[in-house]
């Protein structure tokens, strides 16, 4: 009777967590031992298998029946062991383990969301842990689905960039309670850095986009203020907003000055020196964006570009053609080179020796 229970059971194909319930109670009604119970388990596994070993992926009545099998002798208090069921399936303990989480996952996924609706918050946890035991689920495994759940919100309250609704997204005070509520519930690890991981893209988004925007240049007030109040929507401290701001500012300046120095390569000098204008006139907008926010203290916005944006990496092969076009500008960029410079300090041919070392 339990074998032909058990082999209608994992030949179902809908996987409920009452199924353990029922083995175990069937078993407690036929007055089976445990042993006799585990001699049932290793038959069924060794019809299912057959000959072959299992491959890479198990076929899902065996699927099944490991999880049945092994979520059962869980409850047996050491009287029950699935050694003999892995020897004959040919599984490793780890293999197995991982076989039985993915099946028990999605049951636990579908009990953490009606509990979440159902509980408070100290009620929960509590509620959770009984449901984590009965589906023999490790403790990291679960709390890898509390992750899942919590990053799969964030991701609806927070897109990610070039979704929709990124450009507009928050971290309004209802989000920030609502999030808060669920890192209590689900007793979330690292909630502030896995919030961090979805606006700090945000805000690099924004920020390289009002530092590429023509009209930026000319209005770096309008500018900062467009940045201030995405930092203040994202929640974002200053320290990270700085740090985005500079990472951004330096790769947008590496790119413009590797353009120019292409140009000076191809012996298009002309348009390579408008080229090097322009950037120095983007400079100024960083220099002014930072003196703005009031990051370093109330030194001139040339001054700030230069300590900003100096040393530049530029591509292998680039540096010398960029010197050699720096070293013949005109008076039109003679205000500007102390800056461009500083730009180009990790090229200047007094440096070639170490830094070949370096890079080798």
């Amino acid at each position: 009777v339990y074998a032909r229970f058990l082999g209608a059971l994992v030949d179902d194909e809908e996987v409920e967590p009452s199924d353990v319930s029922k083995l175990a109670a069937l078993r407690r009604g036929l007055g089976l031992g445990w042993k006799a119970t585990e001699s049932i388990h290793v038959a069924e596994a060794a019809s299912l298998a057959g000959e072959e070993a299992p491959g890479a992926e198990l076929p899902e009545p065996l699927s099944k029946l490991l999880w049945a099998s092994m979520t059962l002798f869980s409850t047996s208090r050491g009287s029950a062991s699935a050694d003999e069921l892995l020897s004959t399936l040919g599984l490793s303990e780890a293999r197995a383990r991982g076989a039985v989480n993915e099946v028990s996952a999605p049951l636990y996924r579908a009990a953490l969301a009606q509990a979440v609706g159902r509980y408070n918050r100290t009620q929960t946890p509590l509620v959770l842990q009984t449901v984590r035991k009965a589906l023999n689920l490790p403790e990291e495994a679960a709390q890898a689905v509390h992750q899942d759940v919590y990053d799969s919100q964030l991701a609806k309250c927070l897109p990610s960039p070039g979704d929709d609704g990124a450009a507009d997204a928050e971290l309004s005070d209802e989000t920030k309670a609502l999030l808060s509520e669920l890192e209590g519930v689900l007793q979330i690890r690292g909630a502030a850095q896995r919030v961090h991981a979805r606006t700090i893209p945000l805000y690099r988004s924004s920020a390289a986009a009002l530092l590429e925007a023509p009209t930026s240049v000319g209005d770096p007030g309008g500018a900062w203020a467009a940045l201030a109040l995405r930092q203040q929507g994202l929640a974002l401290p200053t320290e990270r907003a700085k740090a985005v701001l500079q990472e951004e500012s330096r790769r947008i300046a590496t790119a413009r000055l590797e353009d120019a120095a292409r140009l000076a390569a191809a012996g298009r000098d002309d348009e390579a020196t408008s080229a090097l204008l322009e950037l120095t006139g983007w400079a100024d907008l960083v220099g002014s964006l930072v003196q703005l926010a009031g990051w370093s203290g109330e030194a001139p916005a040339r001054d700030l570009a230069e300590r900003y944006l100096g040393a530049l990496s530029l591509e292998p092969g680039l540096e010398e053609a960029a010197q050699r076009l720096l070293s013949g500008t005109g008076a039109n960029l003679a205000s500007s080179l102390p800056l461009l410079q500083s730009m180009l300090a990790l090229g200047t041919p007094s440096l070639k020796a170490a830094r070949d070392d370096y890079c080798s």
